[in-house]
């Protein structure tokens, strides 16, 4: 791991809640990491964007404004870093622009990095810990559990929607699967339970 890299973005990232914080970016490494070991692509570059790929990240009116000035805090950060050339920030910073599906950028991921990250970070939406993930943003929201719960499954549904049921590799669409039934069955269950409990 690059040391010097995860000391700065720990220090940027300190005071994040943990829907978005140093664990989550630690995650996305780890499973882009584990589909690189079976799909190539270069190891420094993405390990680079997963640590990066969230460095600012609004819970508010601003979200969707997130990547945009990740991408600019991610130059400074990478540009301070004589390990990273021109042309490697040049392709992480291309992998950062295309993560999301909720920027008002509209990017696709081009390049097999580019591809592992998107694929790491939605692994990491679903799943037990996808699930604390998004209980922590919603309740920094104020978001009632149920709501909470029917927003994330219609989420999920128009993403598999817009993505045609599977991610950009292989390795990562069958990770996305394992997880996905559990995540979609538990909420299900959420949104039963509430409403029996409130009737």
């Amino acid at each position: 791991m690059n040391r010097r890299l995860l000391y700065k973005v720990r220090n940027f990232v300190k005071d994040r809640n943990s829907a978005h914080g140093l664990d989550h970016l630690l995650r996305v490494r780890y499973y882009a990491l584990t589909i690189s070991a079976k799909e190539g692509g270069d190891k420094k570059l993405i390990e680079a964007m997963a640590l990066l790929h969230d460095l600012v990240r609004y819970e508010d009116y601003r979200e969707d404004r997130s990547v945009e000035d990740t991408l600019l805090a991610a130059r400074k950060l990478l540009e301070e870093l004589p390990s990273f050339s021109k042309r490697d920030i040049d392709r992480i910073l291309g992998g950062i622009k295309s993560h999301s599906t909720h920027s008002r950028i509209k990017a696709k991921p081009l390049s097999i990095e580019a591809k592992i990250l998107f694929d790491a970070d939605k692994v990491d939406s679903v799943g037990p810990i996808g699930i604390a993930r998004w209980f922590t943003a919603m309740a920094h929201k104020n978001m009632p559990i149920m709501e909470s719960a029917k927003i994330y499954l219609r989420t999920i549904d128009e993403q598999n929607e817009k993505l045609g049921g599977r991610l950009y590799t292989r390795t990562g669409t069958s990770m996305l699967k394992k997880r996905l039934a559990y995540t979609k069955d538990f909420m299900k269950d959420i949104i039963t339970n509430q409403s029996t409990t409130i009737t």
